[in-house]
């Protein structure tokens, strides 16, 4: 990879256009299944400003298009779990064309998941579950980059009503003093398409050694590998949609109104 990206004041390429056009179609895709094929309206060029937003000079810049976003009607939930992964992604694809360079993306990653944090309660809080409520734990491998896939999780378990805990970097011993300590109705490991399957087998073979394991989910992008991630990795479920994760595990019907609606800003 280069140490430096390019112009980002250069008009979009061609490429660049068609990468939006694809997140955008996606996101619409997501937006219909999430509100029972009723389509809102998808406002596809905050795609691609949210993404120059991340990557500027000026890190307010990414508070300036939230701002923008709404004004022009769109749900903090929606900028949370459509267009800030859309941007995340674009920043991903940057850096394997060698068009940005890894301190950039990075950073460009962190002021996305700084603005999580301004658009609700979710992603800076776990006190919005019930007492009696179902227990979570998203795990990061400790070779994962980048947190903002777990982050976005951690606020979409929690406004279901689920109790989240979300550990990063965690190492095997600690684990299982975790796990003796609670117990806890589903372990999800959010992991990324670079990282490599055999750490991610060993964290669930540690997790599934125990005596009655809670089922382990494994989603992220590392599903775009071309392997079978599940029989690989000994996980009890692949899929990067939450529904069909929590219905595997026997929790949808708790799932109750999202805990948490309203976005702040």
């Amino acid at each position: 990879m280069s140490n430096f990206s390019k112009s980002d004041a250069a008009p979009a390429s061609d490429e660049e256009s068609g990468g939006v056009a694809r997140l955008a179609n996606q996101a619409l895709s997501v937006l219909a299944s999430r509100k029972g094929g009723t389509l809102p309206a998808l406002h596809d060029h905050y795609i691609g400003q949210l993404t120059d937003a991340a990557k500027a000079t000026d890190p307010s810049d990414v508070m300036t298009i939230r701002d923008r976003m709404l004004a022009d009607g769109i749900e903090p939930i929606d900028i949370s779990d459509v267009y800030i992964p859309a941007a995340a992604r674009l920043l991903g694809e940057a850096w394997c064309s060698d068009e940005a360079s890894f301190a950039t993306v990075t950073i460009g990653a962190s002021r996305l998941q700084g603005l999580l944090r301004t658009l609700g309660t979710e992603w800076s809080s776990s006190d919005l579950s019930r007492s009696d409520a179902p227990a979570s734990l998203i795990l990061l491998a400790k070779e994962a980059y980048h947190t903002l896939g777990a982050v976005i999780l951690a606020g979409q378990l929690r406004r279901r009503g689920l109790a989240v805990r979300l550990i990063i970097g965690l190492e095997l011993e600690e684990l299982e003093r975790l796990l003796e300590a609670a117990r806890y109705d589903v372990v999800m490991i959010s992991a990324s398409t670079s990282e490599r399957l055999e750490p991610l087998s060993t964290l669930v073979h540690k997790i599934k050694k125990r005596a009655n394991p809670p089922p382990v989910v494994i989603g992220g992008t590392v599903l775009e590998q071309k392997v079978d991630v599940k029989t690989l990795t000994g996980a009890d479920c692949a899929t990067s949609d939450l529904d069909e994760a929590l219905k595997y595990c026997g929790l949808t019907d708790y799932l109750a109104k999202p805990a948490h609606q309203a976005g702040q800003r």
